[in-house]
């Protein structure tokens, strides 16, 4: 395909809508998850450096196609679902230069990669081979990831980027990235054990049986049985009437309170007033690394977590967190009722919180990945040769 002297990027995701934050964003309203400001702008510093961008987002409540203040033109598909032929005739229609994939759309980076795109990933999602079709997409996806045409392929920290290498995608394409963090453990202090009858267990994250809500509930139904004074409070947005049905059958809705989406800036805030934060993602939810991690340790609020393999290493069980079998309620239970009843532990991981946070830390943030592909000079790519999965100076 000819290359035109201007770069010309497309950004395909699968929700994320760009419009919406940038217009929320622009007036005055607050983000509503990490980071979201500097997503957003950074797009718009592409355009001030002379790079054509456009951003394509599946998931939006109605079809749009606006060029924004900031000249990003943004394309929402009005769609519940991610239509890969509509996806490819955008492609075909705005003619792009170069094309970042932020969610794996199969289909559409196959057809990508024989029209010759130069192409790239910025992923959050890990990746399995358990079941017969797990290994079917595993082994197309390689195939895919290893072609020439796609430069580089980006997964949100450490375990992510393992599960790409461990289904056969060659780790000198691989990039650990993350997004800037502005604040640590160390702005806040390590918290004591609060010694007190009643105990704010915090979700925040999707909500959605996948990621363990269902099992916090009943856990939370069980103890108050059992006479522990405990409540749930639920942020975030998903299957919100299911979960409130459930909490009305067990007889807990007083205990349980859904916040739905609240501004991020808040979200520190109501770890830290909490107890406790809960991360109880089953092992078939696609996780990266949950931004969740990052905030609850910078919290200093004692974590319990499931045992997803994307955690494995990040959280290590009386070390960083409580880490306890995924869809095991007991043992979700026992894990509760260890951080109410043990000062010490409780005491030890929040102060372990700051050593645990450092280790999550990635050199390549989000940005940096990008402007790097597109620059595309012998230093920008030494950089990110450097810090591939292959030579990078990561922890396992």
């Amino acid at each position: 395909m000819p290359m035109p002297n201007k770069k010309n990027l497309l950004v395909i995701n699968y929700a994320g809508d760009y419009k919406e934050a940038y217009n929320t964003l622009k007036n005055g309203g607050g983000e509503t998850y990490h980071a979201q400001q500097y997503s957003v702008d950074f797009l718009g510093s592409l355009v001030e450096n002379n790079i054509s961008v456009t951003t394509v987002v599946c998931i939006t409540a109605n079809y749009y196609d606006e060029l924004l203040d900031n000249g990003v033109r943004a394309i929402g598909l009005g769609s519940t679902n991610a239509d890969e032929d509509v996806i490819w005739q955008k492609i075909n229609e705005i003619r792009p230069t170069h094309i970042l994939f932020t969610t794996p759309l199969r289909k559409v980076i196959f057809k990508s990669i024989l029209g010759g795109f130069n192409i790239s990933l910025a992923l959050a999602d890990s990746f399995k081979q358990e079941t017969f079709k797990q290994k079917l997409i595993a082994f197309f996806l390689k195939s895919c990831f290893n072609h020439k045409n796609i430069r580089w392929i980006g997964n949100h920290n450490i375990n992510s980027c393992l599960s790409l290498k461990k289904i056969g995608v060659s780790p000198k394409k691989i990039i650990p990235w993350d997004w800037p963090h502005n604040t640590s453990p160390k702005d806040f202090l390590a918290k004591k054990h609060p010694n007190k009858n009643s105990w704010e267990f915090i979700f925040v994250g999707y909500v959605a049986e996948s990621k363990g809500v269902g099992d916090i509930i009943q856990a939370i139904s069980n103890l108050n049985k059992e006479g522990f004074d405990v409540c749930l409070k639920i942020i975030g947005k998903g299957e919100l009437d299911t979960f409130q049905q459930l909490a009305i059958k067990l007889d807990v809705e007083g205990k349980v309170i859904f916040t739905g989406l609240v501004n991020h800036q808040h979200i520190l805030g109501l770890m830290r007033d909490a107890d406790t934060v809960v991360i109880s993602s089953h092992h078939e939810y696609p996780e990266g690394l949950p931004l969740t991690i990052y905030e609850a340790l910078t919290s200093r609020t004692p974590i319990i977590a499931s045992d997803h393999p994307m955690f494995a290493g990040r959280l290590i069980n009386q070390v960083s967190a409580v880490v306890y079998p995924a869809k095991n309620i007991e043992c979700l239970e026992l894990a509760m009722k260890e951080l109410i009843n043990n000062a010490d532990m409780y005491e030890k991981l929040s102060l372990a919180s700051e050593h645990a946070w450092d280790k999550l830390q990635i050199p390549v943030k989000y940005g940096q990945l990008v402007s790097a592909w597109l620059e595309d000079s012998e230093k920008s790519r030494q950089f990110l040769r450097e810090n591939a999965l292959e030579n990078g100076d990561y922890i396992y």
